[in-house]
C-alpha cells in the first residue's frame, strides 16, 4: 500500500475531474450517467469520505452499481491503496 495522497495531490486531481466533465459524454452506452459519477467522486475527495460514508451515500441496491464503485475507486486512491488516479478512466471518454 502507498501513502495517502497531500491535500495538494487531492485538490489537482478534483480539479481535473471537474474540468473533464464538460468532455465526457453524459451518459454511457449503458445508461449509465458519467457526470452522476464524476460528482460523486469530486464529493467522495472533497469530503473525505469513508468507505461507510459511501456505502451509506450510495447503498448498491438503490444506485448505479457504477457509481459505487468508482466512488470507492476515488477513495482508495486518495488513501494510497489504488495507483491509478480516477481521472486516467475518464482520458479514453473525453473529447478535446
Amino acid at each position: 500500500m502507498g501513502k495517502p495522497r497531500t491535500a495538494k495531490q487531492i485538490r489537482a486531481e478534483i480539479e481535473t475531474l471537474q474540468e473533464m466533465k464538460p468532455k465526457v459524454r453524459r451518459y454511457s452506452g449503458f445508461g449509465e450517467d458519467n457526470h452522476a459519477i464524476l460528482d460523486a467522486q469530486v464529493r467522495v475527495l472533497e469530503e473525505k469520505m469513508t468507505d461507510d460514508q459511501i456505502w451509506d451515500a450510495w447503498p448498491s441496491e438503490e444506485h448505479d452499481v457504477e457509481m459505487g464503485l468508482s466512488a470507492r475507486d476515488a477513495m482508495r486512491w486518495a488513501s494510497g491503496k489504488e495507483k491509478k488516479a480516477p481521472h486516467v478512466e475518464w482520458e479514453p471518454l473525453a473529447r478535446s
